[in-house]
């Protein structure tokens, strides 16, 4: 779905590119689709002459949501979700910075009077929510159970208003949701999914994260709702309509029904 970034992996040890081999290896195949144009330009760039966007698999799930009415209820404290984890040390930037940043973003929230919930997506992930959440004086209730399944996430995150997700499947769910999501980006492919939905604005690496950054584009979005979640809605309804298309090009090569 997505392709290793030199720029990002080249640093880690013992990490070789390899996408000139992959290249070779998929070049027999008619169409070979990925999750972004950053992804198409990798394998572009190492040979590669089949290679389009299809949009990560999971923007699919969109065609259940895209024709729910998008409301923004203004008689209520905005309601903001946040998802942090462990990146198991490979991100831009350090652990350390991300969590100051969202204490500092807790801390702006609490000021403003909007409510906050802390969302963990896998289990490993609970430890850095429930340490966000004592480390600002949140009561424990605001944190979920580890939302592993993407039923329970969506179910979850059904009356949110914004979320602030640092794993990219919840970005990618929010964004589901037609629920507005500030991506931490910790890896490219977080980049690679907001440049497929034209959503960069609301794109920060890891390594350029502060409560500051983290803030305004949380009040950008508070500013925008209404029309940032029709933005949203359309372009995951653009993607979702993209990777179907991809499915039903790839669905006669897998079943052998090729002329």
């Amino acid at each position: 779905t997505g392709v290793a970034s030199p720029d990002f992996w080249s640093t880690k040890h013992g990490w070789k590119d390899r996408r000139k081999e992959w290249v070779a290896v998929l070049d027999e195949l008619p169409i070979v689709g990925v999750r972004g144009p950053l992804s198409k330009s990798l394998l572009d760039d190492a040979g590669a002459r089949n290679v389009v966007v299809c949009g990560d698999p999971a923007v699919a799930y969109h065609t259940n949501h895209c024709k729910h009415k998008l409301i923004v209820q203004a008689d209520r404290p905005v309601r903001v979700a946040i998802n942090t984890g462990d990146c198991s040390g490979d991100l831009w930037g350090s652990p350390g910075n991300i969590e100051e940043s969202l204490i500092g973003l807790v801390r702006w929230l609490k000021a403003s009077g909007h409510q906050i919930q802390v969302i963990p997506v896998w289990p490993e992930d609970m430890r850095p929510c429930v340490d966000l959440a004592r480390r600002t004086g949140l009561d424990q209730s605001v944190v979920s159970p580890a939302l592993s399944s993407h039923t329970r996430f969506l179910k979850a995150i059904k009356t949110v208003d914004i979320v602030v997700a640092l794993k990219l499947h919840a970005a990618i769910l929010s964004a589901v949701a037609n629920i507005p999501c500030i991506l931490l980006a910790y890896q490219p492919k977080a980049l690679d999914f907001a440049a497929s939905l034209g959503w960069e604005q609301f794109a920060v690496r890891t390594n350029e994260l502060s409560a500051s950054k983290v803030i305004e584009l949380v009040s950008l979005l508070i500013g925008q709702l209404p029309s940032k979640k029709m933005e949203l809605c359309a372009g995951m309804y653009k993607l979702s309509n993209q990777f179907e298309e991809y499915c039903q090009t790839i669905e006669p090569i897998l079943l052998g029904k090729m002329a």
